[in-house]
């Protein structure tokens, strides 16, 4: 089933999400970038472990996991997230 996520993937439209960005507590300049941002979406799986690559014209974060683990990472705004 993950096969079907793997590949490369652009953002086309992106709708309300500086309200949502608000609900999370974003604050107003990282809103207005994250709005800018047209992230492409970089998935592979190699053997059991799924890296997702996003790249922005402001940055690139990566993370890496093993599927059917639970496991941390900080999101683009430095929250730390399960």
């Amino acid at each position: 089933m993950v096969e079907q996520f793997l590949g490369t993937w652009k953002l086309i439209l992106s709708e309300n999400f500086d309200d949502y960005m608000k609900e999370l507590g974003v604050s107003f300049a990282q809103r207005q970038l994250g709005v800018l941002a047209k992230p492409k979406i970089i998935i592979t799986m190699d053997k059991d472990v799924i890296t997702i690559r996003t790249e922005t014209i402001f940055t690139v974060n990566e993370i890496s996991f093993h599927l059917d683990q639970e496991f941390e990472e900080r999101t683009i705004d430095n929250r730390l997230a399960k």
